[in-house]
């Protein structure tokens, strides 16, 4: 807003901006500002100010679907055609498995584009992401009628054939369509039904064979056989709607919102992953090349966009999606995705950027694991699972100073709220193969279990020694409250031999 005058803008709009400085996660409030940017009377300043709207809005909530198609909308009847094409762009960019997205980008580029070709490179483009969306007869009767429009003849009957391998909620009509297509099918469109070498496989018959004999008994048995060999497509594809159906039915929320989301909707999900991932083991067994495979990868795909619409805030979702891909061994696909994921989940990111971490060792990136990391403690210096984290990395790439890294960290939180999380840190410290009774020595002080169960772990598992375990053991007596007294004798009770004391 640099070249804007603060003075000539409203009241109530400055206002929302200037708490929205602050409180950039007030969905509510950012849309309160669309709003009022909305109902100003149109000219330059306000034209800026709706995009500034939109724009901060859609950066702070980029699965917000509705309102990608509302701004393009609003450029659009501002007569800024390819301003409001470029919002679309971005839109399918960001969210690529939106059937609302794709469904109004499709409708503005066919009143906009008088050209055959830039269209059905789009409509193309949105059945490669969104085609196999249970939802999908959104783009596929827009995308029929558009051939027919145009007399593509060849291109609708391909399409159809397509379409009716795709389990969809109006599924029915695309098959009686297709039926249709063989029952009035000609010499002409009967070659768009089936192939040469089918036909001379499966029938014995050549294009020859069917000249001049469309009312003849061998093409009318060429159609009532195609009918019977399509109705088993037919079967077993209404059969996977059938399937897919109750989980479908459960969704009640397939949108964005920034509120919590009831239990059995996310469990819903999750269930409806779990039953695609299984149908895709199922078929790659069978065939991991097979045509069923990569339809089912397909869904799989959409189904998670789907899902992450939803469930963007829930870095559970996003963990499930890269393990997928970890899973297929793509590990790049993986970590993309948990990238994805980090900036979608603004607040609630930790154990995804712990994940990434995990993904960059894997790859035997240990630089890019601690910038991770470090970025990661940055933003969350008290995180106890960043700081385990990093000890880990520390210690593969065999940092000499580790100790004195977690005694800077244990005096940085002495006395703070965070001291008994951290004190955690004695026990990780424990798998290193380091000596460490020099270090836990320093911090006899200390009156919390955890420091004292390291203690008498070290001294027990680590580095037996019966006299000085049984003088760690008398020091946390002295120590320790009556309830980690009691805590602590319930543990020895269970690991350490009697004869010790």
């Amino acid at each position: 807003m640099s070249d804007l005058n603060v003075d000539d803008l409203p009241k109530d709009w400055l206002e929302l901006s200037r708490y929205l400085h602050n409180n950039a996660h007030d969905f509510s409030a950012w849309e309160q500002l669309v709003s009022v940017a909305l109902k100003l009377k149109q000219d330059a300043v306000s034209s800026r100010l709706v995009a500034i709207s939109y724009e901060n809005l859609l950066v702070n909530f980029p699965f917000c679907e509705q309102y990608w198609c509302n701004y393009a909308d609003y450029l659009f009847r501002a007569g800024r055609t390819d301003e409001a094409r470029e919002i679309y762009e971005r839109g399918v960019e960001v969210v690529p498995k939106s059937i609302v997205i794709w469904t109004k980008y499709l409708d503005f580029v066919v009143e906009t584009v008088h050209q055959y070709d830039p269209v059905i490179a789009l409509f193309e483009r949105a059945r490669t992401q969104v085609g196999t969306h249970f939802y999908a007869h959104l783009l596929y009767d827009r995308y029929l009628q558009f051939l027919k429009a145009h007399r593509r003849t060849k291109e609708y009957h391909y399409l159809l054939r397509r379409v009716i391998e795709v389990p969809l909620y109006h599924y029915s009509k695309y098959i009686r369509q297709f039926f249709k297509l063989i029952e009035n099918a000609d010499l002409d469109t009967i070659k768009y039904l089936i192939t040469k070498e089918d036909l001379k496989t499966v029938y014995k018959l050549s294009w020859p064979d069917l000249i001049g004999r469309k009312d003849d008994k061998v093409f009318t048995d060429l159609k009532k056989d195609m009918r019977k060999r399509y109705m088993d497509l037919y079967i077993t594809t209404q059969y996977n709607v059938f399937q897919l159906w109750p989980f479908e039915e459960a969704v009640t929320r397939p949108y964005f919102a920034p509120d919590e989301l009831e239990r059995r909707e996310l469990h819903n999900w999750n269930r409806y992953l779990e039953y695609c991932e299984t149908l895709s083991l199922k078929s790659s067994h069978k065939d991991s090349n097979s045509a069923i495979t990569k339809n089912t990868r397909k869904l799989i795909d959409t189904v998670y966009g789907r899902c992450l619409i939803a469930t963007a805030y829930y870095p559970f979702f996003w963990i499930k999606y890269s393990n997928y891909y970890l899973n297929l061994n793509q590990l790049d696909r993986a970590k993309k995705i948990l990238v994805t994921g980090i900036y979608h989940c603004a607040t609630e990111n930790v154990k995804l950027r712990l994940r990434l971490a995990d993904l960059e060792v894997l790859t035997r990136n240990l630089s890019a694991a601690k910038a991770v990391v470090v970025d990661l403690l940055q933003m969350y210096p008290n995180s106890v699972q960043g700081w385990l984290k990093l000890l880990q990395l520390e210690q593969l790439g065999k940092n000499k100073d580790l100790l004195q890294l977690v005694e800077a960290k244990l005096d940085e939180v002495a006395g703070s709220e965070h001291e008994r999380h951290f004190d955690y840190l004695f026990l990780e410290l424990l798998s290193y193969n380091l000596d460490l009774e020099p270090f836990l020595l320093k911090y006899q002080h200390k009156t919390s279990y955890l420091f004292w169960k390291a203690c008498i772990d070290y001294y027990y598992l680590y580095s037996p020694d019966a006299t000085k375990l049984q003088k760690m053991y008398l020091l946390a007596l002295e120590k320790l409250a009556d309830a980690d007294k009691a805590r602590l004798e319930e543990y020895l009770d269970g690991v350490v031999e009697k004869e010790y004391f």
